[in-house]
């Protein structure tokens, strides 16, 4: 099975994405800031990372920078934010704004980045 980590803060956007994510058989973790999810994939196997940037006690910027920095991990990351930029887009496997995308399309990134 599929390991999923999503760091989202707005339960109302993420419990029907992981409700989704769970009927395509994924395995979801979740995060609500990046102190949180840092302690997750120390102690878990994770195969793509959904990421906001906007995110209380440390932001999805600095989790980004000490997850390929501090630990070194390749995990993809996909970045779904409202934010319409981000200065690090090459660290990222795509960037998609949430606003833009629904949650099935969501689904078929996330499942092109877990084969």
């Amino acid at each position: 099975m599929k390991t999923v980590l999503f760091i989202e803060d707005e339960l109302d956007y993420r419990d029907p994405v992981v409700k989704r994510l769970g009927e395509e058989g994924f395995e979801v973790y979740c995060a609500e800031d990046g102190k949180e999810a840092l302690d997750i994939i120390k102690e878990n196997n994770i195969d793509l990372v959904l990421l906001d940037l906007l995110l209380p006690r440390m932001d999805g910027v600095e989790f980004l920078y000490i997850l390929r920095n501090d630990l070194e991990k390749d995990i993809p990351v996909i970045i779904l934010s409202n934010l319409d930029s981000h200065p690090n887009k090459n660290e990222v496997a795509e960037y998609l704004v949430k606003a833009n995308v629904t949650i099935e399309e969501l689904v078929k990134k996330v499942a092109e980045y877990t084969v």
